[in-house]
């Protein structure tokens, strides 16, 4: 109020030590924000080691997108050697920090028991969370609570509900688990047709379990006409990845395939519950 009743010269120089301070503030977040997008860019053309040097920096600092992309790296193993008790702590930290995607891949490794002691109430409570905010690995997990039942009453209904929102944002794991209920019939009904779009939709984004499943489906003709060449395609892709059950199901066709038989058996339940390394969001 004093400076209302004074010469404006006064005012202008009263304002000058504020304006210091937010241009300060203001420079160092935009300062932050490019180190981000360059931390973000070495990440993405491959420069991981670079990409992790940048994201634990700025991690250090405080910075929960940091924090989040230095976890991702630990958990992957890209550009460090993986250590996922090290990427939980640097997870949990970007979740307290306020970074919104950090709560769906912390809640799914207490849902796994990646690097964290097993617990389902805190994966339920994270992944709730997550899936409330539009997080597709959220809901992905969330979906596969409820399709498998652990922590939760098993319930295919609100299992497809869930999946079904995180593999319209093209979360490959849920286009894989969702794919399963449709060919199986479990709490949708039963269409073999889109079972096979969607474990197709997962497989060309890498995933190995879509990589697995859509070879199953070729092989025993799943929504599509038996295919074994591209069943073989797919078993090697899945196998290249070094996913076990992939390898021990390549070596089985190619002995199979090798005497003319294809084979009357296919595993019923997804291989989706060790947690796969995505490039989460």
């Amino acid at each position: 109020m004093l400076y209302l009743i004074m010469d404006r010269r006064y005012v202008l120089v009263a304002c000058i030590p504020a304006i210091v301070i937010a241009l300060f503030f203001c420079g160092s977040a935009c300062r932050r924000g490019d180190d981000i997008q360059m931390a973000q860019k070495y990440y993405e053309s491959g420069q991981y080691e670079h990409a992790f040097v940048a994201f634990k920096n700025l991690a250090e600092h405080g910075n929960p997108e940091a924090q989040y992309w230095l976890a991702v790296m630990l958990d992957s193993g890209k550009g460090i050697q993986t250590n996922q008790q090290e990427a939980v702590k640097w997870f949990q930290k970007s979740y307290e920090g306020g970074y919104k995607y950090a709560s769906g891949v912390l809640g799914s490794m207490y849902f796994t028991g990646c690097g964290v002691t097993q617990d389902y109430n805190k994966a339920f409570f994270l992944l709730r969370k997550g899936a409330e905010i539009s997080d597709p690995v959220a809901e992905g997990w969330l979906g596969l609570m409820y399709k498998q039942g652990r922590g939760v009453t098993q319930d295919y209904s609100m299992a497809v509900t869930w999946l079904a929102k995180s593999a319209k944002q093209g979360y490959a794991p849920a286009q894989v688990n969702i794919a399963f209920c449709f060919e199986k019939g479990l709490g949708v009904e039963k269409d073999t047709a889109l079972a096979f779009d969607l474990y197709s939709k997962a497989a060309e984004q890498g995933d190995v379990i879509g990589q697995l499943y859509l070879a199953r489906a070729y092989r025993y003709g799943v929504g599509t006409a038996s295919n074994m060449q591209k069943a073989l395609e797919y078993y090697e892709k899945a196998a290249n990845q070094n996913h076990e059950p992939a390898i021990k199901e390549l070596e089985e066709f190619k002995l199979l395939f090798s005497k003319g038989v294809q084979g009357d058996s296919v595993m019923e339940k997804p291989a989706t519950e060790k947690r796969q390394c995505q490039p989460w969001k």
